[in-house]
């Protein structure tokens, strides 16, 4: 400001002063530098009480963030990479007796693969206090396509929040704790279940970050949010709801206990279901798949062909200062109606667990009942940080097969072994070790790495 330049200017000349007429000379500077400082604050309070509420201020806070002095109208802009490199370490040649080795992961799997699983970009925030808003698109595999796009009505009394868009639909934990922010490259194969993003519209609320809950009605929609009425029969809602209680949680987080429960009734929009399952790596192929259950004739295919899908998910995780652990079920029920009306069951479930040899834990948003972002305690390069180290372990399982259907879908049991290394907030590198096991084929190995930064 002009009249800090001015006071320091007087400042010298008054030092220069002293100096020629002698005397303590510190004790007078200092005396100056007080006032100066004095009247430079003053002059700050000022400014900000004559600040207009609709100025905006801009600054950094693991994103680039605009808002008003008021807060009514803030602006979050940011995006994510997620760099993979995949290494097949053991192959599976064996083929399956039940002849489903032609969409496995067993036949022309590269022995090496390179992609860019994730690269978003996206713009956020809020307007008029109330108003909330996400625009979010990936363009990994070269063409764009919807993920988070939606707005969002907060603060109504009773019903807290409703949204309407394009946005995960509330089943399970692992689902809805964000890609940047899961412990593993990939989710585990329990995820082949879980509905993940659809077009609906969802009523949410917590209560003092303990209790969430969470229901909405949802329609199956493409990469761009687009389901074409014309062309189907009005049948394809979904109802799906969660609920889940945090019944521990210190006030620094470094303890926590979680407890989830979820529902989704589901109608197929052309009566077909396919469920199926990669390793817990971006391999090229499918692992265990529905849509492989050969019909009576040499190179016949039969869909599960339903009426509806119910699923049903239990969820668990507890944090004890850096280790943590986390676990899932999650059971299928088809109701079918032609063919073989036997009402298939299929389930997938994982164990996991992690701990933080720099001491580190794993971060709770209660509003939301699920993980957040790892905040290293000094990142690298920070006062001679390093950033965090994590290692972790997981096991899970997807049982696509039925006793009463006469050709399955496939059984897979998956170990994986990790390690990560935040380099800040904002970045990290992620080191994974994956075996797959099928019933009927020998196991098929694999090394990911993955480079990632989001913000």
């Amino acid at each position: 400001m002009r009249q800090t330049g001015f006071l320091l200017l007087c400042l010298l000349v008054l030092a220069g002063f002293v100096a020629a007429q002698g005397g303590d000379l510190e004790e007078r500077v200092s005396r100056l530098e007080s006032q100066l400082v004095a009247i430079d604050r003053a002059v700050g309070e000022a400014a900000d009480e004559t600040a207009s509420p609709s100025d905006l201020r801009v600054y950094w806070k693991e994103a680039l963030r605009i808002e008003t002095v008021d807060g009514a109208f803030k602006f979050r802009i940011g995006g994510r990479m997620h760099n993979d490199w995949i290494f097949v370490l053991r192959d599976g040649d064996e083929r399956p007796s039940n002849r489903m080795s032609q969409s496995l992961g067993s036949i022309d799997e590269p022995n090496t693969r390179v992609l860019f699983r994730r690269a978003r970009l996206y713009l956020s925030g809020t307007i008029y206090e109330d108003l909330d808003f996400a625009f979010q698109y990936d363009f990994a595999g070269g063409d764009g396509a919807f993920k988070d796009v939606y707005l969002a009505l907060k603060n109504i009394p009773v019903v807290g929040r409703v949204q309407v868009g394009q946005f995960k639909e509330p089943f399970s934990l692992e689902e809805l704790t964000s890609s940047n922010h899961i412990t593993f490259m990939e989710r585990s194969v329990a995820n082949a279940f879980v509905p993940s993003r659809s077009t609906g519209l969802m009523i949410s609320s917590h209560f003092e970050k303990i209790v969430t809950w969470a229901a909405g009605v949802f329609r199956d929609s493409d990469d761009w949010g687009d389901d074409d009425y014309s062309e189907q029969d009005g049948s394809d809602w979904a109802f799906t709801a969660r609920a889940t209680v945090c019944p521990v949680q210190d006030d620094e987080g470094k303890i926590v206990v979680h407890l989830g429960l979820a529902a989704s009734h589901r109608n197929p929009n052309d009566d077909e279901v396919r469920i199926s399952s990669r390793p817990e790596i971006r391999s090229k192929y499918s692992a265990v798949d529905t849509r492989l259950r050969y019909g009576p004739g040499p190179g016949d295919f039969w869909d599960v062909t339903a009426e509806a899908v119910n699923l049903v998910g239990a969820e668990a995780a507890v944090v004890l200062g850096p280790f943590s652990a986390q676990a899932e079920y999650i059971l299928a029920v088809i109701d079918e109606h032609q063919v073989h009306s036997t009402n298939p069951r299929y389930y997938g479930w994982y164990v996991q667990a992690s701990g933080f040899v720099t001491g580190e834990s794993r971060r709770y948003n209660g509003e939301k009942g699920a993980f957040d972002r790892v905040r290293p305690r000094r990142s690298l390069g920070e006062d001679g940080g390093f950033g965090a180290i994590e290692l972790a372990a997981r096991v899970s399982q997807i049982d696509l097969n039925d006793r009463a259907m006469p050709w399955d879908g496939g059984k897979m049991l998956s170990f994986t072994l990790g390690a990560n290394w935040y380099l800040n907030p904002n970045a990290r590198v992620m080191l994974n070790w994956v075996r797959a096991d099928r019933d009927r084929a020998e196991p098929s190995g694999f090394f990911g790495v993955r480079f990632q930064v989001d913000f």
